[in-house]
């Protein structure tokens, strides 16, 4: 398979992560971004992979609350709810229509811990969603850019209140994801 490529992770950043420059970057980056009026972040993160159990469910939701929490929880990650929940539930209605999958808000994960790095880095937006997409659906499934594209339509339909741009280059047919373009 060959070697694997380091990576680090900040979601849950160590007590010194400061110290470290490309936390810092990431800093930067994601409170200049955060700090536009009416701003939404999602942290994508995979789930379910060989060190966890198989779960039911595929896109695991979290607004920093403990697992089984509902929407309308204290010290959340997101403070405007409605829109939350319309997020949620077009998700989960069209990957369940479109894809076959399943979605569950805070069933199975929680985000509850105060190093989560939307906390400890005091980022300046109210709406943040933890998403844990389950490994082989982001990562292998031939479907994987009909999901990252109906979750873009979403988001962009919902929080931006217009319909997601055409990009002509996912049209081509050598790039790999045949389905894309699957109705």
């Amino acid at each position: 398979m060959g070697d694997r490529t380091l990576h680090t992770s900040y979601y849950l950043p160590p007590a010194d992560g400061l110290s470290d420059s490309e936390f810092k970057d990431f800093c930067e980056d994601l409170n200049h971004l955060l700090s536009r009026p009416g701003a939404w972040s999602v942290a994508f993160l995979v789930s379910s992979g060989a060190l966890e159990p198989k779960l039911p469910t595929h896109l695991h939701f979290n607004i920093g609350g403990e697992k089984g929490e509902e929407f309308d929880m204290e010290d959340s990650l997101v403070k405007d709810k409605e829109t939350y929940k319309k997020i949620y539930n077009l998700i989960e209605e069209r990957v369940g229509e479109q894809l076959g999958l399943e979605c569950d808000h805070q069933k199975y994960h929680s985000s509850n811990n105060p190093r989560v790095f939307y906390r400890s880095i005091g980022v300046p937006n109210e709406n943040n969603i933890v998403l844990r997409i389950e490994w082989d659906k982001i990562l292998w499934d031939p479907n994987r850019l009909l999901l990252a594209r109906l979750i873009a339509e979403v988001l962009s339909e919902v929080i931006l209140n217009k319909p997601l741009p055409d990009v002509p280059e996912l049209k081509r047919k050598d790039i790999g994801f045949e389905t894309y373009l699957k109705e």
